[in-house]
């Protein structure tokens, strides 16, 4: 009875003891899904159909800058060549509003969740192509009179990766870091931004009286600036109106006063995806020099007087039996052998001197053939009058005949 229990206490103490399993509670923050994860601008994009009487379109890779068009948003790796800066200039001069996203305005960037990117040592992929500088960027602020040079104040330089801390507010979207605190005056409201970035600018000239610029002395993270009719602004850091931040501060009360004066529709273009026309401008000289090269060598070897004179080997003169005979070949084998006996017979009677107009032999003829050769005279009317010979027996008999002829005259 001790025994029996004993062993219950046992499995009573297993059952509530040793055998509780302790389970651990794991966070992780996915961030983005679907058409947010996919296009960072989407909000933006969202609330400027509210706002804006034009349609607002987007752009993956080259963008038109048309008549129908009002504003262009897009990262300044999207600027591909001189000819597109100069196109796009005409365009703002008419009237046309550019906003330029000088970094980390790019798609690929992700913003909130544990694979959040805020790392600003990889922003200068954002600059250009295959991670070199952008020459037309370059190119485009040279006509603006900026220069662009490294944060002076280091603030917004850095950065860290966020995964296994899923609670952290960069991950959430609360918090957007590495930024300075800025403000911009336009249409008599005051904008408190948060703009960072690792470049700055330096306005190479005074600022006129209705360009736009930050609180910042020395240097820039947002300028307006008037082009003609139109207006270039330049932001040092793209992500202000993005998905997680275009509600922080007054980032959307600032992107409403940008687009206000757009007289046609918003393209909002991003990503390094480049137009036809503009690979063909940066990289068509080489393609077409090699095209001409191939066309030239084509011609010296393909037409004779581009090309050296061949000689024509011996092995290539016929003799003229053998071509006599491959001619007589080919006409027997697609039954012309009228053609054969015709031609003999011509020279027959044009030998003996005694034909008519007509080319037809005479009994007298006839009989004086038969003399001659030793042949009988049914022998010599056939090898004379026979048509439609069929048979190679046939042939080679009224053949060897007319030769007999031709040979006793």
């Amino acid at each position: 009875m001790m025994r029996n229990c004993l062993t219950i206490i046992m499995l009573c103490w297993v059952v509530t003891g040793c055998g509780e399993k302790n389970y651990v509670t794991i966070d992780k923050t996915d961030g983005y899904k679907g058409a947010a994860k996919l296009n960072p601008y989407l909000a933006a994009q969202k609330f400027l159909r509210e706002s804006h009487a034009y349609e607002v379109k987007v752009k993956s890779g080259f963008v038109k800058y048309e008549y129908e068009t009002g504003m262009v948003i897009s990262p300044a790796s999207t600027i591909s060549s001189d000819i597109m800066v100069d196109k796009m200039l005409r365009w703002v001069r008419r009237g046309g509003i550019y906003v330029c996203l000088l970094e980390r305005g790019e798609k690929r960037w992700v913003d909130v969740g544990e694979n959040c990117d805020h790392d600003t040592s990889d922003w200068s992929r954002g600059w250009g192509f295959d991670n070199e500088d952008n020459d037309s960027l370059d190119y485009l602020l040279e006509k603006m009179d900026i220069e662009l040079v490294d944060d002076p104040s280091g603030k917004t330089t850095g950065g860290k990766g966020y995964y296994g801390d899923p609670k952290d507010p960069v991950v959430l979207g609360d918090e957007l870091p590495l930024v300075e605190a800025v403000t911009v005056n336009m249409s008599g409201d005051k904008h408190e931004l948060q703009i960072g970035g690792t470049r700055v600018m330096k306005l190479q000239r005074p600022l006129y009286g209705n360009d736009i610029a930050d609180n910042r002395e020395g240097y820039h993270r947002f300028l307006g600036l008037e082009h003609g009719s139109g207006r270039i602004y330049f932001v040092t850091d793209g992500r202000l109106f993005r998905n997680p931040y275009l509600p922080m501060s007054d980032h959307a009360a600032l992107l409403d006063d940008m687009s206000s004066n757009a007289n046609g529709d918003i393209v909002f273009g991003y990503g390094n995806r480049r137009g036809f026309w503009s690979l063909m401008i940066n990289y068509a000289g080489p393609a077409l020099l090699g095209v001409f090269v191939l066309l030239v060598f084509w011609l010296w070897k393909s037409i004779p007087r581009f090309g050296p004179l061949l000689e024509m080997p011996e092995s290539h003169a016929r003799d003229y039996a053998q071509s006599v005979s491959n001619t007589g070949r080919f006409l027997w084998k697609y039954k012309s052998s009228d053609v054969l006996l015709t031609s003999m017979r011509e020279n027959l009677l044009r030998s003996s001197g005694m034909f008519n107009a007509e080319g037809q032999a005479d009994e007298s003829l006839i009989e004086t053939f038969a003399e001659q050769s030793g042949l009988g005279v049914e022998e010599v009317i056939e090898a004379l009058t026979r048509d439609s010979v069929n048979e190679a027996g046939d042939m080679v008999r009224i053949t060897k005949n007319l030769q007999t002829i031709l040979k006793s005259l």
